[in-house]
Parts: structure tokens; sequence; C-alpha cells
């Protein structure tokens, strides 16, 4: 790979050529900035990814005294961050191709989708484009890479670069003034966090950013993703480290079942049935979703949820949609432009249900290892298995390492040698036999 040293402090190798071709974004003011994070907060990034430990053996008397009230509210939401309705996740190499003057999207979550270093630069620099080009009524929200992932291209004092903290680093010194200016909120979409550490880290990265920009803290605001099971074992402290920034929570139904999965692979009683049988109506995962719904509302936040359980959209979304907003959800994420309007039709042109306390909800009793109940049949198999393969592309060889829902619920039945309905044992071999 063709390197330089660039002219930043000591310690930051790129390829040059890739510096070159995207100098408003790659300045060196920007780079002494992401220098500055990974210098700050990068051990303790590799430390917390270290302590990441799944366990296997969640007890329900372990998790109340974590879900107890909370007796704090958040303050000074902006305004344009209260109206939480329609959420479209928006892939930077999209962006140009957005419609901002025909769309009543209430929310922007703008994601990087990039392979390489150079691509994730030329989505950066369309984003930059994009804030300065384009008239844009919804709130813009930017999802950092996850936490775990690195910058291989890219190495700061001979480590290779965080990408989370160069994906924020980036957007938010390049584009938080303008932002500011054109009278909207630095927003940002966080997923990935588990612990009140993982929290803490977060609030201290905000914290040192916004000062070492000369903006007051809490000017940032955060949309945290609770959707894995020890987030939701860790709420209130989650939400506590955050608190200044907070402006919304969201809830993935899919991210919420593969982690359940993961934390309870080893459990032959804990073994998922098929996908079909679950929706947001379970018994499974409607104690959680109204501890979200209840959570959220108690200190003052819309909360927002994806209802999607496959990749693709199923047909009950509308439905399961009117289900959770009678519950008391915000909003939700869709898909295209045009479900806004049956999200608008069901909210009554409602801005939120804030009002909405769920005060009937015992945070106590919230059970995180309740089993999923159902069975599992061989068009279930049949369905799972060709939804990974479409997901991933590959063959069957590829499930030792995937961790799409998908994948981990064929291993976990593999692993326990589950039986469908009409007696057949899943193995590697049954699948195999499946075209």
């Amino acid at each position: 790979m063709n390197t330089a040293i660039l002219n930043t402090p000591l310690g930051l190798v790129m390829n040059n050529d890739i510096q070159q071709n995207f100098p408003e974004i790659l300045n060196a003011s920007a780079m002494d900035f992401i220098i500055a994070l990974h210098e700050k907060f990068n051990h303790k990034r590799l430390s917390l990814l270290q302590q990441r430990v799944m366990s296997a053996d969640l007890k329900t008397n372990q998790l109340k005294d974590n879900l107890d009230q909370l007796d704090w509210e958040v303050n000074n939401i902006p305004e344009e961050l209260l109206n939480a309705s329609s959420s479209l996740k928006l892939s930077a190499t999209a962006i140009d191709k957005y419609d901002a003057s025909s769309s009543n999207v209430k929310q922007l979550i703008v994601r990087l989708e990039g392979k390489s270093y150079e691509e994730n630069c030329q989505e950066h620099q369309a984003i930059f484009n994009f804030i300065r080009s384009t008239e844009v009524a919804s709130a813009i929200y930017f999802e950092p890479r996850h936490i775990a992932t690195e910058e291989a291209d890219l190495n700061i004092h001979e480590l290779n670069a965080s990408a989370t903290l160069y994906d924020f680093g980036l957007y938010f010194f390049n584009n938080a003034y303008e932002l500011i200016n054109l009278g909207k909120t630095p927003c940002f979409s966080i997923s990935g966090i588990s612990t009140s550490e993982d929290a803490k880290w977060w609030n201290d990265v905000f914290v040192f950013a916004q000062s070492y920009l000369g903006l007051p803290s809490g000017t940032l605001k955060v949309q945290v993703d609770l959707g894995a099971v020890l987030a939701i074992k860790n709420i209130n402290a989650i939400l506590f480290e955050l608190k200044n920034h907070l402006a919304q929570i969201s809830f993935s139904v899919r991210t919420y079942l593969e982690s359940h999965v993961q934390i309870h692979f080893q459990s032959s009683k804990m073994t998922m049935p098929n996908l079909d049988q679950l929706s947001v109506s379970s018994p499974f995962l409607t104690d959680v979703l109204d501890l979200i719904i209840h959570k959220s509302h108690g200190i003052g936040i819309p909360c927002i949820v994806d209802t999607r359980i496959s990749k693709e959209r199923k047909m009950s979304f509308q439905p399961d949609l009117k289900y959770l907003l009678e519950r008391g959800f915000d909003g939700t994420f869709i898909n295209d432009q045009h479900e806004v309007l049956a999200i608008n039709n069901l909210m009554l042109d409602k801005l939120n249900q804030l009002d909405n306390k769920r005060f009937d909800v015992s945070p106590a009793s919230v059970d995180l290892v309740r089993t999923p109940t159902g069975t599992i049949t061989e068009i279930g198999v049949n369905q799972c298995l060709n939804a990974f393969r479409k997901n991933i592309g590959g063959s069957l060889d590829s499930m030792v390492t995937d961790q799409s829902l998908e994948g981990l619920i064929l291993k976990q039945w593999i692993n326990h040698e589950c039986k469908t309905v009409s007696g057949k044992t899943i193995d590697f071999n049954y699948c195999l036999a499946i075209r």
C-alpha cells in the first residue's frame, strides 16, 4: 500500500492518494481532531471490547434491581427531535438521490456501507455535500460504525484506527457548525451499547468533542439503540450515563432476537421456534417492548421501533405497527417514503405519545430469560435456510462465523439436534440436502 505520513501530529499513516482526493473532509485540522480522539479514548475502547463476555446464565433476580423506576427526566430536547413518527435509514451512497423536497419523513438515519477506506471517504464526502446543498426538513442522525470495527487502511500510533472514532470525529468536526448554522441539531444514532461502561465511554467522547470545538456540553443529541438483551438488562444505568445527550430510544426486534440467541445459544431449553411464529404481539417480546415505552416516556423522550424480524419487510407491517403504536411507541423505521402515510394515519397527526407513561408496566416483573414458545417445522427450516443463503450469498460453511439471526438460529438447532414436528433431526447433512 502506498502510504505517507501527513502533516499532522506524529503517528498518523494513511494512503496519500486518498487524502489528496478528499481535501475538504480530510483536512489537517480534522485529522488532528481524530488523532486527539484516539489518544484519549481508543485505549479504553479496546479495554471495553476485552471485557465483553456474554453470559449464558442470566437470572431473573439479577435483573430486578436494574429495572426499577427512574427518578429523573431529560431536559432541553430540540423540538425537531420530538416527532419521531417516521425514520428512514439511508445509505450514504444513495444520499445524493434522496428527494428531500417531496419527502415528509421526519428523520433520516444516515449510515455508511462502504467496503474500503476509499469508499468510506466517498460516503463522508457525499454527506458533507448533502448537508450543504440540500434543504432538508427532516432531522438528520448520523450512524458511526460499530465500536468493535477498525479501519485497516488508517493507522494511528501503529494501531488500526477505530472506525467508530474516525466516523464520529470526521462527521462532527466537518458538519457540526454547518448544521447549527442551518438551525439543525448535530445528532448521532448509536448502537452496540450494552453496559453503563459503554455508555460512559460514549458520553466522555461527546463531552470532549464538544469542548474541542468550543460547543456547550449537550449540544449534540443521541438516539441510542437498546435492542440487545444486555442493554435492556442495564437500561437504567445506560440512560443515566447518556442523559445530558439523550434525545430518543430505538429498539429493533431483529437485534433483540439475535442477542437472545447469542446469549442462550448453549441452552437446549431456549431454542427458537420458526421465525414466522414470532411476532411483536408474542408474550416473549411484549414485556420488553412495553418496558422500552415505560422507560423512555418516563424520562420524557420518544421511542421508536423497527418491527422487522426478517430482513425483508413483512406483510404484517401495518398491523404490527398499529399494535405497537397503540401500546405507546412514537414511531417506526420505514423502508421507503410511501409508508409515511400509513404511519401518519395511525398516529392521527400526533407529534408523539409522551403523555402515555405506561404506569401499568412493572419493571421488576420483566423476564429477560423467558422461553419463546412455538414449534419447528420443515417449512420453517427451509425459510430460515433460504434467508440465510440470501443474506450471506455463500455456502453453509460460512454459517460457522455468521452472526445473522437466521444463521444463529440454524446453528442453535443443529447444535442441540432439534427435531421438526415431523420428527426429522436438524443437522448439517439435513441442511445440505435442502435446495
